[in-house]
């Protein structure tokens, strides 16, 4: 078994989503950033047992295309 911290879902298939509650707890990421980004339709939210999340591969591409920006 292997430990995620709250506000991470793992799916059958290994995929991993991140709550959208503690995704700026995780990444550092202001949440307005995260939310801003949300509403310019740069991560989109999936609904896992009720709770809004981001998938990890759209995070990490919004995080690289972040950083390559300079922030």
């Amino acid at each position: 078994m292997t430990y995620e911290p709250p506000g991470v879902f793992t799916r059958s298939n290994g995929e991993r989503l991140f709550a959208l509650s503690n995704i700026h707890k995780l990444t550092g990421v202001p949440a307005h950033e995260i939310v801003d980004a949300i509403l310019k339709e740069k991560l989109t939210i999936e609904l896992v047992n009720g709770c809004k999340c981001v998938r990890e591969p759209e995070l990490k591409q919004y995080l690289d295309g972040r950083a390559a920006n300079g922030k």
